[in-house]
């Protein structure tokens, strides 16, 4: 029997793989985005969606998966971004340049729908701010860890924003707090806060991000494992 086949049936069954549709020759999937983090420090990495210019030794390069918790209101802007960067890389672009540039075509795709431009960040308001937030999660120590309204943050701030942040990454968010995605499932959250406090608690201490960010990667996989 084939090997990619053995692979790829078994990729169906432990992550829990369903196909979506097909749009310009590329099979659209929702995945368990748990288990696929759960099951390597590389794979920890995956987010709302992934191609196999993200993994290359996971996804085939016919196929786009998404998270199976997105909001499903998002997963066209996801899609739209995916098939953006393969295009682009199969035309010569580089993956970085093809990254920027998909990003920057899902940005002006959300403004459109929206009718809503992107504001520099000394223009929010508490009232931009009151709707993001869904739920407080914790709050110890003046930190304050809250469950908000992803969609909204990658509309209104950032398009990338995934699984969570705080404020020694992005100057919108209070130093005094952490944010979760709620496109997160609820046996994650403890993963991500984990997760974004020991980051945070680094890049305070004067790390860089890429240091604190693989540090807290491995620390959020050990927990996952235990």
């Amino acid at each position: 029997m084939n090997i990619q086949f053995i692979s790829s049936l078994a990729h169906n069954i432990a992550f829990g793989k369903t196909f979506l549709k097909t749009l310009h020759s590329m099979n659209v999937y929702t995945v368990d985005e748990e288990k696929i983090r759960s099951s390597s420090l590389d794979l920890e990495e995956f987010t709302n969606f992934a191609t196999y210019l993200d993994f290359p030794k996971l996804i085939p390069k016919n196929e786009i998966w998404l998270s199976e918790s997105n909001d499903e209101s998002e997963n066209n802007f996801f899609i739209q971004n995916a098939l953006k960067q393969v295009q682009l890389v199969n035309s010569g672009e580089t993956s970085l340049d093809a990254y920027h540039k998909a990003l920057q075509y899902e940005k002006s795709l959300r403004e459109k729908q929206n009718n809503f431009k992107y504001k520099p960040w000394q223009q929010k308001t508490k009232t931009i701010y009151k709707s993001i937030y869904i739920k407080l999660l914790k709050s110890d120590h003046n930190l304050k860890i809250y469950l908000v309204d992803g969609n909204k943050v990658r509309t209104m701030f950032k398009t990338d924003f995934v699984e969570g942040g705080h404020g020694y990454v992005y100057n919108w968010i209070p130093l005094n707090e952490v944010w979760i995605d709620n496109d997160i499932k609820q046996d994650e959250i403890k993963f991500i806060a984990h997760h974004e406090l020991v980051e945070r608690h680094l890049m305070k201490k004067g790390r860089s991000y890429d240091e604190a960010h693989d540090t807290a990667s491995k620390k959020e996989f050990e927990m996952r494992q235990n």
